[in-house]
């Protein structure tokens, strides 16, 4: 999607909105309630975003960036690889978090993004997978982790954490997760990422 370049009122825009996703989730919400809130008429609103779905797109891209420089962070701070691998998964999962809550999308409502989202997710698992290599790479260098081939396990290691999050979401008939929910996932995943860890590091405790 092209967006017009008015990057304060853009900023705006998006804060209002991602205020009223967190809040309310994508189906009930409305451009009209938007647009009231930051006093701005709803012709100009659909001037900057052609419906709530492509809104929605932008805030979900935002936070998007707002994780992975979150994680820049974090690479370059002075920690083990195993610990940085860690972090990882924590703003991973709190992101995902987030996503699912501002969405609290029932499947069918789902759809009306799906264009728009599989552009954005490919483009996060991308990057995500970049950052799971360099990582890894940065361990082997370290002689912290055994010397696997980077590009490789930086695949299995994001689809792995994919599929733990996904096992739990088709057993249920929307993305609205309950905290039980939640927590089982995290829970999987962070005991995943330790026995993986432990798997590829050269000192096996």
């Amino acid at each position: 999607m092209s967006v017009p370049q008015d990057s304060e009122k853009i900023k705006v825009i998006i804060e209002a909105a991602r205020k009223r996703f967190d809040h309310y989730g994508l189906a009930k919400t409305t451009m009209t309630e938007i647009a009231s809130d930051i006093g701005l008429s709803k012709a100009s609103l659909y001037y900057y975003f052609p419906d709530k779905e492509n809104l929605f797109i932008e805030v979900i891209r935002q936070e998007m960036e707002s994780f992975f420089e979150a994680m820049n962070k974090v690479t370059c701070q002075s920690l083990t690889a195993a610990e940085k691998l860690r972090y990882f998964v924590t703003l991973r999962f709190d992101y995902f978090k987030l996503f699912l809550n501002m969405g609290k999308l029932e499947l069918p409502h789902f759809d009306s993004v799906k264009p728009g989202f599989k552009k954005l997710n490919d483009e996060f698992i991308a990057r995500e997978k970049k950052i799971i290599c360099n990582i890894i790479q940065a361990g082997i260098k370290g002689k912290e982790f055994e010397k696997i081939d980077a590009a490789l396990h930086s695949d299995l290691f994001v689809s792995l954490l994919r599929g733990l999050r996904v096992m739990i979401i088709k057993e249920r008939d929307s993305f609205m997760l309950t905290a039980e929910d939640y927590d089982l996932i995290k829970n999987y995943q962070t005991n995943f990422t330790s026995v993986y860890i432990k798997g590829i590091s050269k000192t096996k405790k």
